[in-house]
């Protein structure tokens, strides 16, 4: 077995230093399974949550000429899920005795990605809303034009030079930095499953625990709103990021009318409400279906206020980035006008604070937090 180890060690790390061609890539993906087949099941169970979504990315480089091409791949297909699937792993386990420092580091890294990608996706959501309005001032879609474009060039940059995604000496697109990612959970002692799982549990009870205690203003849009919603919707992430670790399923959950108002309000599309699970994971945690979608829908709603607030945010920088408003209240006044002439809304404080109270009374929190602690 050791002998074994060492030629698949020696195989990988070919792989990931050498200038490799596509077809090669995929060999190195094949390598890697067999590798994870022939490790101790509590290694392989945790291997494969990182294999699962860079696998999903090395998909958007396939026969692709252009890193403008493989971005709109990754735009298309929606390839941010990944990521973020990615950087929740290192987030979860970034305090695991040994490791800290580098998950917080590959974390870092990832993140980076994710908020960049995200940005970009953004800017091309935001021109195409706003190119949709009524007497909008063609000042303020070149100003958007112009942050498309910045943003498209950083996010270049960052694939570039983190080596997410390079092209080898024959022009075809590789990903060295996934390859590392993948070598790396390979290479790692995990703990075995039962500590794993208690792990994973005191990690998800310490998240609720965080955000039930957090004073969060939602009159604020980033601090505030945005927060919350990012602090609840990591949850959800990490739960889908985890393979089976968590089991969603419909587990006895005393339902209530305050849990189903949610889930019929802002109703959650089906394929996020299923994932795949490793086989061989042991004695999973377990969560109601009825809580996890009830948690999805609180996402969801938190997220249509967030971006009738960012609406107005991003009519407002770019009333003044543009020229056209001397002052911030001047181009928030500006926005609201648009806006108004638009019919859309302007105000999102009222309907935040509001639904932040019905998410309260629902008690889906404490709900969960109670389900996960009977299980330690």
């Amino acid at each position: 077995m050791l002998k074994f180890m060492k030629r698949l060690s020696v195989l990988w790390l070919l792989c990931v230093v050498s200038s490799l061609a596509f077809a090669q890539h995929q060999a190195c993906d094949l390598a890697y399974l067999d590798a994870l087949a022939n490790l101790p099941v509590r290694a392989r169970v945790i291997a494969e949550r990182f294999w699962a979504p860079t696998h999903e990315l090395t998909k958007h480089l396939e026969n692709k000429k252009t890193i403008d091409e493989v971005i709109d791949s990754m735009v298309a297909q929606d390839a941010r899920q990944h990521v973020f699937r990615i950087e929740s792993l290192f987030r979860i386990y970034e305090e695991v005795p040994g490791q800290t420092f580098i998950m917080k580091r590959w974390r870092a890294r990832a993140k980076y990605l994710e908020d960049h990608l995200g940005a970009y996706v953004d800017s091309r959501a935001q021109l195409k809303e706003v190119r949709g309005l009524k007497d909008v001032p063609q000042e303020i879609v070149n100003n958007l034009e112009q942050k498309q474009v910045a943003a498209l060039e950083k996010l270049k940059a960052i694939l570039k030079d983190d080596e997410w995604v390079i092209q080898d000496a024959k022009g075809a697109f590789i990903s060295p930095q996934l390859m590392r990612i993948k070598a790396m959970a390979k290479r790692f002692d995990w703990p075995k499953q039962k500590k794993d799982r208690r792990y994973i549990l005191d990690n998800l009870i310490s998240e609720i625990e965080k955000i039930e205690s957090a004073k969060l203003d939602m009159a604020i849009l980033e601090k505030g709103l945005h927060k919350k919603r990012r602090m609840l919707r990591w949850i959800l992430i990490e739960i889908a990021s985890l393979r089976g670790r968590v089991e969603v399923e419909d587990v006895s959950a005393k339902s209530t009318k305050e849990l189903l108002a949610l889930i019929k309000a802002n109703p959650v599309d089906k394929k996020y409400l299923t994932f795949d699970v490793s086989d061989g994971v042991k004695k999973p945690i377990q969560l109601p279906m009825l809580y996890f979608e009830a948690l999805g829908s609180v996402v969801t709603g938190f997220g249509k206020i967030k971006d009738e607030g960012m609406f107005v945010e991003t009519l407002t920088n770019a009333f003044l980035d543009s020229g056209l408003a001397k002052s911030h209240a001047e181009a928030e006044a500006k926005a609201h006008l648009l806006a108004l002439a638009n019919d859309r809304p302007v105000e999102f404080i009222a309907k935040a604070k509001q639904f932040d109270q019905q998410f309260m009374d629902s008690e889906l929190l404490e709900k969960m937090r109670k389900f996960l602690k009977d299980q330690i």
